[in-house]
């Protein structure tokens, strides 16, 4: 009996090695949130009326966060671009970074994982041409950047 617990814990301990080594299964989709996040609210916190240094968003924002993406949070980088009011976070080589641009009608909008904006989205003015099951959502003609009428 003494020997089965001796060799029960051994195993115990050796499995303990290989099991921290291994890679945390929601790493990937984590890392992805944490971008997503970090676009997100250094985005608000530039553009939102806040108008706040990017050290003090980094400070008050990025901090005591969600516990399973605030390591990534902390090392992943904002790319600003002040002129079309947009943030970009790469955070993997073969994806495509998250971003979050800010316009003037709906604020600070954050693109879902995989996704890239629209030419027409880097004038800042909210537009979008989109057809669902349901019809076209947008309600008014809308002008796409270089001033083409988006169609369907």
């Amino acid at each position: 009996m003494l020997n089965r617990l001796a060799l029960g814990a051994l195993l115990a301990a050796g499995a303990i090695p290989a099991q921290a080594q291994m890679p945390k299964p929601n790493a990937e989709i984590n890392r992805a949130w944490a971008a997503g996040y970090r676009a997100g609210f250094v985005c608000s916190s530039l553009w939102n009326g806040a108008g706040k240094p990017l050290a003090a968003i980094e400070r008050d924002e990025l901090t005591g966060i969600y516990p399973e993406i605030e390591a990534d949070v902390r090392t992943l980088t904002a790319d600003v671009d002040d002129k079309a009011r947009r943030v970009v976070v790469r955070y993997r080589d073969d994806m495509p970074p998250r971003i979050a641009e800010w316009r003037s009608r709906d604020g600070c909008v954050t693109y879902p994982i995989g996704a890239t904006p629209p030419v027409a989205a880097t004038s800042g003015q909210g537009v979008r041409c989109s057809t669902t099951s349901r019809g076209r959502w947008a309600t008014k003609t809308l002008a796409c950047r270089h001033r083409t009428p988006c169609r369907h």
